[in-house]
């Protein structure tokens, strides 16, 4: 289950990234990328509620790599 939410943490960044990479893009395709980090979060966030109520240690087990 982290391993999951470390791929849509790492997807939201990796826009970001292309964001930094191409400051000059046009609005139309930092629009595209804003919405693309804006999925990712809310995939990420959805996930961890879900996770949450199957798992109520979810975000305190520290037994589990992350």
């Amino acid at each position: 289950m982290h391993w999951v939410i470390n791929y849509f943490t790492f997807r939201q960044s990796q826009w970001l990234s292309w964001q930094s990479l191409y400051p000059d893009m046009t609005p139309g395709h930092h629009a595209y990328a804003e919405r693309q980090k804006a999925m990712w979060v809310e995939i990420g966030e959805q996930a961890r509620r879900v996770f949450q109520m199957i798992w109520a240690d979810f975000d305190s087990d520290t037994s589990v790599f992350t």
